[in-house]
């Protein structure tokens, strides 16, 4: 391992504290948007573990055929070391996500990965980075904004890796990710056929989703069911009341039905939820 390689896995060993504290503060900024988008989706986050870092930066080097030259530009480039994923029910709901991330955070990059019908089966290299055939998602670089006590590491600002997906597209990204990429399989030429075909299921998987999550007829099938998601109490009042978009994307319309039953506001209706013994 090179010098500036093992000084820098060293340094972020030293510190990764602080990215175990940011990437948990971001998701549950993350978490909250979503409640307050009335998206139904799931957060999650991690930190890089050294040895994955340690191997992707001595992957890099050797496809590039040179090494880095400084600490500072390792930190440029890597962008994952404290990480969250958005996991979105309906994949039509990432380009809410992305605007509703822009408000809350300082924003560095956002740049879409693996458009379905572009991805070859085999393992390829791009600007001699590694590529990951099938993998779909948005990236976002963020930053928690100065109000935040885990903004800043003295006088630097640490980011976090946003990643947004389909909750289908999750599921295949996980088993490629912990199969392949991180255990670098070597899978035969079937093995990566069936992966491919798979990620080509998702894609037609994902843009039924779409289509059911716009059908009144479909959406309107679990009426008589018990709620299960504080996204589907939002999404009825806003039926009900005949919002022209639904409200999607604000939770207006169950603020008014609360301020009509004089629960507006937290102190009178957390007392309810006591009484009720939930």
């Amino acid at each position: 391992m090179t010098s500036v390689v093992a000084d820098f896995v060293q340094e972020y060993k030293n510190k990764r504290w602080i990215y175990a504290r940011n990437a948990p503060a971001t998701a549950r900024i993350c978490d909250e948007m979503l409640q307050a988008e009335l998206l139904p989706g799931v957060v999650t986050h991690r930190t890089k573990e050294p040895s994955s870092l340690e191997r992707k930066l001595l992957q890099r080097e050797s496809l590039r055929g040179q090494l880095y030259p400084s600490k500072e530009a390792i930190q440029d480039e890597i962008s994952d070391l404290a990480g969250v994923r958005i996991a979105v029910c309906f994949p039509q709901d990432i380009e809410r996500v992305q605007d509703a991330l822009c408000e809350r955070f300082d924003i560095e990059l956002k740049k879409s990965y693996g458009a379905v019908g572009t991805n070859n089966i085999g393992w390829e290299t791009s600007n001699n980075i590694l590529q990951r055939p099938g993998y779909c998602a948005t990236h976002c670089w963020v930053y928690l904004r100065d109000d935040e006590p885990q903004a800043r590491d003295g006088l630097r600002r640490r980011r976090v890796e946003v990643q947004i997906v389909s909750m289908l597209r999750h599921a295949w990204s996980q088993f490629e990710h912990d199969a392949v990429y991180k255990a670098q399989s070597k899978l035969n030429t079937e093995d990566r056929q069936i992966l491919h075909s798979l990620s080509g299921a998702i894609h037609r998987g994902e843009r039924l989703l779409n289509y059911m999550s716009e059908n009144e007829e479909v959406r309107h099938l679990s009426t008589d069911l018990l709620f299960e998601m504080v996204y589907e109490v939002g999404c009825l009042v806003a039926d009900v009341v005949k919002q022209e978009t639904r409200a999607r994307g604000t939770a207006k319309p169950l603020e008014e039905f609360l301020r009509h039953l004089k629960r507006a506001r937290p102190k009178p209706l957390s007392g309810s939820i006591a009484k009720a013994r939930l």
